[in-house]
C-alpha cells in the first residue's frame, strides 16, 4: 500500500506540473454550478474566517476556489481545481481559474478544501490572470475528517484564506501552484 501511495503521488505530481491546467472548456451548466459553489464559498468563509471580511473590503479581486483537493505521501504530493475570479464591487465573476499543485515536504496528508486567493492591487490580479507558478508553503494536520491548515504565498500581493472540509494525516511542504485564467467567454468558447 505504501508503495502504490508514493506512486500515486509521483504520478500526480508529474502530471500536474507536466499539464499545466488551462481554463477552458466551461459549459453554462457547469458554469452555474460553480457560481453556487463559489457563493457559498464566499459566505461560509465570511461567517468563519474572521480576516475575511476585511480582506475582502481592500482587495481589488479574488479567485474563489472551491472543492480543491489535494494529497501528500511522504515527500511529494499534488492536486488542484477550478474556481471564479472576482473583481472588487463587482458581484458577477470576471473570469474562470484552474489550479494544479505540486507539494515537495514532509509527512502523509490528504484534504478537500475551499480557498481563496485575494489580490492586494491590481497589479497583483492582472500578474493572476497571466498565469504561471506561485511559490509558497502549507502546513497541516487532520484527524477523521477534522482538520487545519495554514497557507502563506511568497509571491507579492496575494492573500490565501481557506478552510478545510475534509482531511486527515500530518504534513508540512514549500508548494508550487500553477493557476490559468481566462475571461469567461473564452472558457466558455472552448
Amino acid at each position: 500500500m505504501i508503495k502504490n501511495l508514493t506512486c500515486l503521488a509521483a504520478a500526480g505530481t508529474i502530471a500536474a506540473g507536466l499539464g499545466g491546467c488551462a481554463a477552458t472548456g466551461l459549459s453554462s451548466d457547469a458554469l452555474e454550478i460553480t457560481k453556487a459553489e463559489c457563493a457559498a464559498t464566499v459566505a461560509h468563509l465570511n461567517a468563519t474566517e474572521p480576516e475575511f471580511a476585511g480582506l475582502a473590503g481592500e482587495s481589488a479581486g479574488w479567485a474563489v476556489m472551491p472543492g480543491m483537493m489535494y494529497f501528500h505521501a511522504y515527500l511529494l504530493g499534488g492536486g488542484g481545481g477550478d474556481g471564479l475570479v472576482y473583481s472588487a464591487g463587482n458581484a458577477d465573476p470576471v473570469g474562470y481559474s484552474r489550479n494544479a499543485r505540486v507539494n515537495v515536504g514532509i509527512g502523509s496528508f490528504g484534504q478537500y478544501n475551499d480557498h481563496v486567493v485575494f489580490f492586494a492591487d491590481e497589479a497583483a490580479m492582472n500578474g493572476f490572470k497571466e498565469g504561471g507558478w506561485e511559490i509558497g508553503a502549507e502546513a497541516a494536520a487532520g484527524i477523521f475528517g477534522l482538520a487545519a491548515s495554514g497557507e502563506i504565498s511568497f509571491n507579492g500581493g496575494y492573500t490565501i484564506v481557506g478552510d478545510p472540509r475534509y482531511g486527515g494525516g500530518v504534513y508540512g511542504a514549500f508548494t508550487f501552484d500553477n493557476y490559468s485564467y481566462n475571461d469567461l467567454s473564452a472558457a466558455m468558447g472552448n
